[in-house]
């Protein structure tokens, strides 16, 4: 019976959410102005969507996709340069 190894890296129903303004602001002023106001309108863009995977000790992974499936930020998250928006 083979024995389990260590999980050495663990993503667990994670979800990425960013928020889109939809407007374009011309400067930074029209910005803060636009939020305060409380009139800035956002789409949300969900780029990943409950993710869950395990790569254990001597494992080897790969992550493709076409452009704009979530690659980069999935490896931005568990590099922990970005903190998800919901899992763990």
């Amino acid at each position: 019976m083979q024995e389990e190894k260590e999980a050495v890296i663990s993503v667990e129903d994670v979800g990425m959410q960013f928020r889109i303004p939809l407007e374009n602001q011309e400067s930074l002023k029209d910005y803060l102005i636009g939020f305060l106001k409380g009139k800035q309108k956002f789409r949300v863009l969900k780029a990943l969507d409950h993710i869950s995977f395990q790569v254990r000790k001597g494992e080897v992974m790969g992550v493709i996709g076409t452009n704009g499936s979530g690659k980069s930020t999935l490896l931005k998250l568990v590099a922990g340069a970005l903190v998800p928006t919901s899992g763990r």
